[in-house]
């Protein structure tokens, strides 16, 4: 029995140190409607514990309306390390990357002290996708030049063969007429009697070197005209090349004035109005 009772001392000790959950019931809506935009820490700490419930899934529009109003009433408060990490914790409720890198971004105007985290989150991800593009540009160039082990070997890498199928989506190629196009090239190289290359030496003569049969109308030109335009058009596009850079529009753009994110900004971006604090019946007012 002693042994029980230490076993069970030692997990309880356990779980709340690790803050380990084993169930939570649902948030009433009696403490949301408690909430004072004098003390901002709650909504964060009730937006937390909503998350941590087994209906988090059902309620994180909830939670992302209390993260909100921590951001701002922290923010107003002169509390930057609640607005910040209110921020942090929204941006890991939406899906859309450029929203979690505004999120991020406002974390960091809201707190300078958040560099560092704000520097991994942007890198690393960052560097994973510009990676995965650069292998994608390359089984691009390689399948069009006929480099045959190389382009099968890319194109099985991971995430490779997505990420192209992706770039087409932006270039609006058909995602079937893609992979047609990228199977019947494949073998166009697996089938190149010069393995790629513009030249091969004359078996008659072993110092002269003659233009391969294969490729006359010239390396790296594709099938035909079509094919040659997808595939140009997916290596720009993975390549970070965009065709309107070029235009005068997105000249004149890069001398704009950076608008940085703020937390007033909530309402707009996310149609949320942080501003009203108060939860009645069912919904938020700016008066209690």
């Amino acid at each position: 029995m002693n042994i029980l009772v230490m076993l069970v001392s030692v997990l309880v000790s356990f779980s709340v140190l690790t803050n380990f959950v084993v169930h939570r019931e649902p948030i009433e809506e009696k403490y949301i409607e408690r909430l004072d935009p004098s003390d901002p820490v709650d909504y964060f700490d009730i937006a937390e514990t909503i998350l941590a419930s087994e209906s988090a899934p059902e309620q994180h529009g909830l939670a992302f309306n209390l993260f909100a109003r921590a951001a701002y009433w922290g923010s107003f408060n002169n509390d930057p390390q609640l607005a910040a990490s209110a921020c942090i914790a929204m941006a890991s409720l939406v899906t859309k990357p450029q929203d979690q890198q505004w999120l991020w971004n406002c974390a960091l105007v809201l707190d300078p002290e958040r560099e560092s985290e704000w520097v991994r989150f942007f890198t690393k991800p960052q560097a994973i996708r510009e990676q995965i593009e650069k292998t994608a540009a390359a089984c691009l160039y390689a399948i069009r030049f006929h480099e045959h082990p190389e382009a099968m070997e890319l194109y099985g890498a991971p995430g490779v063969k997505n990420k192209i199928l992706e770039a087409g989506e932006q270039a609006g190629v058909p995602r079937l007429e893609l992979l047609r196009v990228l199977e019947r090239e494949l073998e166009r190289g697996a089938q190149d009697p010069c393995d790629g290359r513009m030249y091969i030496a004359d078996r008659s003569n072993p110092g002269l070197r003659i233009v391969c049969p294969d490729h006359l109308r010239g390396l790296g030109m594709c099938a035909n005209d079509d094919e040659l335009r997808i595939f140009l058009k997916l290596e720009m596009v993975l390549n970070g090349v965009r065709a309107e850079s070029w235009s005068s529009g997105e000249f004149v753009s890069a001398d704009r004035v950076i608008k940085l994110p703020r937390v007033e900004d909530l309402r707009v971006k996310f149609d949320v109005d942080p501003a009203k604090a108060f939860y009645r019946d069912g919904r938020w007012a700016t008066s209690p």
